[in-house]
């Protein structure tokens, strides 16, 4: 249910909130990204949103959320987790709304740094989409 509801609040967040046409991505390149994390507690039950961007990428969201096109490190970092909490509260949100029988909390997302190959985090549960060219990668996890 997370991953479903995770699709569909990504779709919402670049079509309706950035203006964006995103489309699937198909890729076999999975190296070189940024990526954070935010978490999706139902009870006793953790799910990880893992969010896989290029700098380009996470540079063109920031030039349509902050009027930035060149972004300091530090402000890349925060738009990265900006997308984190946007898409992950909607999803929670979704998830409320199709299941009243639990409690759903989000937590404060992370920053974790650059990953040379997703692959080597071994996750079945992935989707890639693509904006303007630029393929990102998004997972969740079951804890």
């Amino acid at each position: 249910m997370v991953y479903k509801f995770t699709k569909n609040a990504t779709d919402n967040f670049f079509n309706n909130i950035l203006g964006l046409d995103i489309l699937e991505c198909k890729t076999n390149s999975y190296k070189n990204f940024f990526y954070s994390k935010v978490s999706i507690y139902a009870n006793e039950t953790q799910y990880d949103i893992l969010f896989f961007f290029k700098k380009d990428t996470i540079k063109l969201v920031s030039n349509i959320l902050l009027f930035e096109k060149n972004p300091d490190e530090q402000t890349m970092i925060d738009i990265l987790k900006e997308i984190a909490n946007l898409i992950g509260g909607t999803a929670k949100t979704l998830i409320e709304e199709s299941d009243k029988s639990k409690q759903y909390k989000l937590s404060t997302p992370e920053y974790l740094g650059t990953i040379e190959n997703i692959k080597a985090l071994n996750i079945d549960k992935k989707f890639a989409k693509k904006i303007n060219n630029r393929c990102f990668v998004i997972a969740v996890e079951e804890e």
